[in-house]
């Protein structure tokens, strides 16, 4: 007779399963739990650090894991499921669920008795909550079609927000809710001014942006926006040269960061792991997400440098997907581009990252490509998306101050 094992409800149901398929490999058992043998070595690693956790008296859900195996790490755990591509299965959903529930019972006695630490408490609440369940993937027709009807009589803002080019907003339809955009290029071509541009676009029309800079350091990263918030030479602002009539608009300037202050988060901590960004993404307020750059990313694993990028950025798109956000990330593009027009197939290390994101943007900064010294270059966008056409923009750029228009 053929066990069920559909009415599973605690970790240590779970336990046994995973230890039967660990040590038998019960590959009809495991269909039924969606998981095919690609995946076993995980799966095998999770079925043995449950088995010994339980085995030492730890007992046996996912908090336990993490204190027999270093390598099962929280945020590991919490995004297992998304580390594949095909369904979520019951084991790791079931797993997640009881993880949670155990915590949010934990924190809610933690509450009565220490009072004091109550709003620290109810944020750590809020984010195990906030949690979307596999339930929100699935969801009828009927209510998309309910959901598109009544989106006419909602500002647009609901579902996207307008690029710092106009040509960029027409041919991709804006920012999209929930997609992930790549910026390719040459380095030293411009790329991270362009991020600022954005960011000072997006706050000026109130939108929240989260700016995780792996390459500039905090400073960096404030004057350069202050200059292009005054169109100041960002050199000028740097070394402190300023003229009277300069100083002044400096100084004026001070308003508008008082104002937006909650709207700009910076995250300058080098060599960020694809967990930490994944986290970022989900618990951040902000809308838009911008990383400068991919491959100052700390990846882990066996696999090549390559594959973990694409993998990472795989994770990191469904992470935005879940959370409903945009993130835009910055990717270089090889030495194979050097003296040309890049593309798609120049982005460095890129594997499967096309495949991994919505959209492709590949900047070609022609003064960078011809090595001329013009600090107004030419810029040729080649955008590639998923759903979506194909166009070449011309964009101008002062690089001085990090403002970018429109050429017809």
């Amino acid at each position: 007779m053929t066990e069920n094992y559909t009415f599973l409800q605690t970790a240590d149901d779970e336990a046994v399963v995973l230890n039967r398929l660990m040590i038998n490999q019960d590959w009809d058992l495991a269909e039924r739990f969606g998981v095919t043998p690609e995946w076993f070595p995980v799966y095998k690693k999770v079925a043995r650090a449950l088995w010994r956790a339980r085995n030492s008296g730890l007992g046996a859900d996912p908090l336990a894991v993490t204190k027999v195996d270093p390598d099962l790490t929280l945020p590991y755990l919490l995004n297992l499921d998304y580390d594949f591509t095909g369904d979520i299965t019951p084991c790791l959903l079931r797993l997640q669920k009881h993880y949670r529930e155990k915590k949010i019972k934990e924190l809610a006695v933690h509450l009565k008795s220490k009072p004091q630490k109550a709003s620290e408490i109810i944020e750590r609440l809020n984010e195990l909550t906030a949690v979307p369940t596999n339930g929100e993937f699935h969801r009828p027709m009927t209510q998309l079609y309910k959901e598109y009807l009544e989106s006419f009589n909602s500002p647009k803002e609901d579902f996207f927000h307008e690029w710092n080019l106009k040509s960029l907003t027409d041919v991709t339809g804006g920012i999209e809710k929930g997609k992930t955009y790549v910026l390719g290029g040459l380095k030293k071509s411009g790329k991270s001014k362009f991020f600022i541009d954005l960011l000072v676009n997006c706050v000026n029309n109130k939108i929240g942006v989260l700016f995780l800079s792996l390459e500039m350091g905090a400073k960096s990263v404030f004057q350069w926006i202050l200059s292009r918030l005054v169109e100041i030479d960002s050199l000028k602002i740097k070394l402190r040269e300023l003229t009277e009539l300069e100083l002044a608009i400096v100084k004026e300037a001070q308003w508008w960061f008082k104002e937006n202050e909650k709207l700009i988060t910076v995250n300058t901590r080098p060599g960020l792991t694809v967990d930490e960004v994944c986290y970022e993404i989900e618990k951040t307020d902000k809308e838009i997400i911008l990383l400068d750059f991919l491959q100052r990313m700390t990846y882990n694993g066996s696999e090549n440098y390559a594959t973990q990028i694409s993998k990472g950025v795989a994770r990191m798109a469904d992470a935005t997907k879940r959370a409903n956000k945009s993130a835009i990330f910055i990717c270089q593009v090889s030495n194979d581009a050097e003296g040309k027009l890049a593309n798609v197939g120049h982005l460095r290390d890129s594997g499967g990252i096309a495949e991994g994101v919505d959209c492709i943007i590949v900047w070609n900064n022609m003064a960078r490509i011809r090595h001329e010294d013009n600090p107004k270059p030419l810029i040729y966008l080649n955008v590639e998306q998923r759903d979506g056409p194909r166009k070449r923009l011309k964009v101008r750029g002062d690089l001085r101050i990090g403002k970018f228009e429109d050429l017809i």
